[in-house]
């Protein structure tokens, strides 16, 4: 299934009408969340992102490092990945899958997974606070952010 297709069938499937634009890409309105979908034609690949929200600027050390210990091995991250935009700072959530892999409802459950995720992320990351005293205590001593059970707590 071409990707175009596929996006118009999942469309179909959730009931909104969806295409992608010239350059591949379709955006979701996901609740209060934008989800973009694009595809990497070259790779063979569909990418699917979203921003998690920016960390607070005092000592979010705890939160990286919570961050990078759900990345390894997909452990609380359901297949993505977690990165932080240089300029701004802000987290990202983005998972890739193969194109010809997919269909419209193998990409439903992906973006239902995926949805699910950067819910979770984007809480953590709202919810954050870091102890008020951080720069004393080493980065394991750290307050860390609480998972819920779908997430290893390093």
């Amino acid at each position: 299934m071409d990707f175009e297709t596929m996006i118009k069938a999942l469309g179909g499937k959730i009931g909104i009408e969806l295409a992608p634009d010239a350059e591949g890409v379709c955006q979701l309105a996901v609740d209060d969340m934008q989800v973009v979908v694009q595809q990497l034609p070259e790779l063979q690949m569909v990418c699917v992102f979203a921003e998690i929200g920016e960390p607070p600027p005092e000592n979010p050390t705890a939160l990286y490092e919570a961050a990078l210990a759900a990345n390894h091995l997909f452990q609380g991250t359901s297949g993505a990945t977690i990165s932080r935009e240089a300029d701004t700072g802000k987290l990202f959530l983005c998972r890739c899958d193969p194109l010809p892999l997919l269909d419209a409802d193998s990409f439903s459950a992906v973006l239902e997974k995926f949805v699910n995720t950067l819910e979770t992320w984007r809480k953590l990351v709202a919810e954050y606070r870091p102890v008020a005293d951080a720069g004393v205590k080493s980065a394991a001593e750290q307050e860390m952010p609480a998972f819920d059970g779908s997430f290893m707590q390093v």
